[in-house]
């Protein structure tokens, strides 16, 4: 089968802004008061960006948002680490 790749058209503004908030680290109820949805319509973005993306887990999402040029990759090294070497 046909790998298929993905752009940034195959996201609806509203799931890109989605995306951008999740690679932020933000949890579910924070992307809602952030955006002045309910929850469950977050659950419903994440749910359609894994289906168009048939991307599973963050770091797949940060990877794709990076290609896409959405977010830079120095953001994720400049970051300190949240634990201990």
């Amino acid at each position: 089968m046909k790998k298929r790749w993905i752009t940034h058209q195959s996201l609806t503004a509203r799931e890109r802004e989605v995306l951008l908030l999740i690679v932020s680290e933000k949890i579910s109820h924070e992307i809602a008061i952030e955006l002045g949805i309910s929850k469950g319509t977050v659950e419903n973005h994440r749910r359609s960006i894994i289906r168009k993306t048939k991307i599973r887990h963050v770091a797949g999402l940060v990877k794709f948002a990076i290609r896409q040029g959405w977010v830079e990759a120095y953001y994720f090294k400049n970051t300190p680490k949240k634990f201990k070497s």
